[in-house]
């Protein structure tokens, strides 16, 4: 989208979540995200902090999950194995994740990416949970009342 287009789409209110980061702007249209929430699909956002907490403002039922790093020295060590970024750029990225994780505690839910199977377990297990809420169960629960009492 040029920078008009996108800036349309926020003053018309349907970008679920955007933010502008060293002159671009970045963003989920609101659109495609509830086709899928309408077919009772799940839908999983990878977003920096303030865009989760956009979202989380839109839609109070979402579930906000925090993928922590094991140590600020392992997330450091990490970035600098991939070989994609100088030390400089690195740093700043680490000073930028130290900020977002002081806000973990607004998440509903927090995962420590240390062994990355268990990670994808954990993350596995908060949305079963998610399917087994009462609100998600409804259509289920008036569906075995309506079938009444079968002791006649």
């Amino acid at each position: 989208l040029t920078e008009e287009e996108f800036r349309s789409k926020i003053d018309n209110g349907s970008m679920l979540e955007y933010a502008e980061y060293n002159g671009n702007f970045y963003g989920t249209p609101m659109e495609p995200v509830m086709a899928h929430l309408d077919k009772g699909e799940d839908v999983v956002l990878e977003i920096e902090v303030k865009g989760a907490m956009q979202v989380k403002s839109k839609m109070p039922e979402a579930e906000m999950i925090f993928i922590l790093p094991p140590s600020i020295d392992t997330l450091r060590q990490r970035l600098i194995k991939r070989g994609t970024e100088s030390l400089d750029v690195i740093e700043e990225r680490v000073a930028k994740a130290a900020e977002e994780i002081s806000r973990a505690p607004e998440y509903d839910h927090v995962i420590v990416n240390d062994v990355l199977e268990d990670a994808v377990d954990d993350i596995i297990k908060v949305i079963d949970a998610k399917e087994m809420t009462a609100v998600r169960c409804h259509d289920m629960i008036k569906k075995v009342l309506d079938q009444g009492d079968d002791r006649t």
